[in-house]
């Protein structure tokens, strides 16, 4: 699991990420994109957990 410290940054990475791509893109489409990443790596996340032995 990942721990609470390491949550809040990631957050913090992934809202400035979203104004970096909003200057481009748009917020619209920013928040579209950036959505869609997180729900991938939540996903792939979810996998790896079932894939790999527990120790």
């Amino acid at each position: 699991m990942i721990q609470r410290p390491l949550i809040w940054k990631a957050l913090a990475y992934r809202v400035v990420a979203i104004a970096f791509t909003a200057l481009f893109t748009g917020i619209q489409q920013s928040l579209e994109i950036h959505i869609g990443l997180t729900l991938i790596y939540v996903l792939f996340d979810l996998a790896w957990e079932r894939i790999t032995p527990r120790r």
